[in-house]
């Protein structure tokens, strides 16, 4: 499998109510048998201490459904003490 970068890293909406450092990533991966999937890939790193914790998650650039408001409802729905 290869993946090519096609974008920059973009601004992504914060965890509401933490201090957080944010990454998205949109690239194409090619597989083997000549079929390439469009993907974006966002993290979120939430750094604690010595430690930190590492939310992530992939989807289709294509998709046209709720799925980026589905994830951020999620992402603001986190709560780390």
């Amino acid at each position: 499998m290869n993946v090519r970068p096609i974008g920059d890293a973009q601004a992504l909406d914060p965890i509401k109510t933490l201090e957080t450092i944010i990454i998205g990533i949109n690239y194409t991966m090619n597989v083997d048998t000549g079929v390439s999937f469009a993907v974006t890939s966002e993290m979120w790193i939430v750094p604690r201490k010595n430690y930190f914790f590492m939310i992530g998650v992939g989807m289709s650039q294509n998709d046209t459904s709720d799925t980026k408001k589905i994830i951020r409802e999620i992402i603001n729905s986190i709560e780390i003490e």
